[in-house]
């Protein structure tokens, strides 16, 4: 071990040895102590991946966290990618005694897990297993409890319960008006006039067809980076496709962070085995969307911009929050559909969905991939 990496390690084994004492017989458990410290060192030095490599055979204090919960399995299971292991040592707090590993490794596993969970579901698996560790309610734990926290950052475990168990309040946020767009944006866009470049420079997405739609760079950069969206290919988004009703239930669940089920089909059109599947009946099963009718969910259509708000506000709704309602002053409201004017007033009104000029709407027009990712995103950060 190099000397700049022998501070946690000589305090761990110093403390061992005057509190417990090494084997004089049993050296395959002295070393299973010394792997411990070492591991505890190299989490803290920011060598995750070289400290997973010990993990299965280091020292566990009996009885203690990392033993009773199988730590070590959930740390290998959900700290699986580079940015993982990097927010994980971040969090890794001091450690003078192979208890103050036991906790500090099990705090930052639960913190990363919270950070990136890749889905809700992994978020609730962890505190359901966790919760008496964690003092949390998971029986009582609604979705809205576990989405509330997914994919933020806290300085402790204590400070991320109290987010959880907190009741939400009657605003839902009030996340979505701050980063509205001008009245002059002529589609749902998420940047202002100039700040194209500096995201571009700030996210590197390698998507190569985004110039066409600078207003929605930020949206689709941003979800590519939490897995929700991906691209027609490794290079190319194709943002002025138009997307289809089955295509935007997905970003929907997975926006979500909701585990798609592939059970029974509720729609006639719905294929079973088919890729969407899972996703447009996760979708209806949790109130996001319904079919259009003579029970077909619409599969292969391409969803109209109304029918899309639709869908994004029931989500919020269904996800727990509030969303105001909202005046529908757009020039063509005649052309809306009954059943879409409160939620299109209300997205409006939260600076969720804009116009596409001289003031109106285009309610039936059909939404593009573009589109529809500036809607995922901002309803994403409205219910954040």
């Amino acid at each position: 071990v190099e000397a700049e990496h022998d501070d946690v390690l000589k305090k761990i084994l110093y403390n061992f040895a005057k509190d417990t004492g090494f084997s004089a017989e049993d050296s395959v458990f002295n070393m299973s102590v010394y792997k411990t410290a070492l591991s505890a060192q190299l989490i803290a030095d920011g060598m995750v991946s070289e400290a997973q490599t010990l993990l299965d055979s280091i020292y566990v204090t009996e009885a203690g966290i990392m033993d009773t919960y199988q730590a070590i399995d959930d740390c290998n299971t959900y700290i699986n990618t580079d940015a993982k292991r990097e927010y994980f040592a971040s969090k890794f707090g001091n450690c003078d005694t192979l208890e103050d590993f036991d906790k500090e490794f099990t705090d930052a596993m639960i913190l990363t897990v919270v950070r990136y969970p890749d889905n809700v579901t992994n978020l609730q698996t962890v505190f359901e297993k966790y919760d008496e560790y964690l003092d949390v309610d998971t029986e009582k734990a609604t979705l809205k409890n576990y989405s509330s926290i997914s994919g933020k950052t806290y300085d402790s475990v204590d400070a991320c319960v109290k987010a959880f168990n907190k009741t939400a309040g009657g605003n839902g946020g009030g996340g979505g008006g701050s980063d509205r767009p001008s009245d002059d944006d002529t589609e749902f866009g998420v940047v202002t006039p100039g700040a194209t470049d500096i995201a571009a420079e700030k996210l590197e997405i390698k998507f190569e067809d985004l110039n066409s739609v600078p207003w929605a760079y930020s949206a689709v950069s941003e979800l590519y980076e939490r897995n929700i969206i991906s691209g027609r290919s490794e290079t190319r988004f194709a943002p002025n496709d138009k997307i289809t009703r089955e295509e935007f239930a997905k970003l929907l669940v997975e926006m979500a962070g909701i585990k798609a089920d592939a059970d029974s089909n509720i729609f006639s059109d719905v294929e079973d085995g088919a890729w969407y599947a899972g996703y447009v009946n996760t979708a209806y099963n949790n109130g996001f969307c319904n079919g259009i009718g003579n029970g077909k969910f619409g599969t292969g259509r391409e969803i109209t911009r109304q029918d899309m708000c639709v869908m994004a506000y029931n989500v919020v709704k269904a996800l727990g929050h509030d969303i105001p309602a909202g005046e529908l002053a757009f020039g063509d409201v005649s052309s809306f559909a009954e059943y879409a004017k409160a939620p299109v007033a209300a997205l409006n009104g939260a600076g969720i969905v804009n116009g596409v000029g001289n003031n109106n709407f285009n309610p039936t027009g059909n939404a593009t991939r573009a589109e529809a990712a500036v809607v995922i995103y901002k309803v994403l950060m409205y219910i954040r």
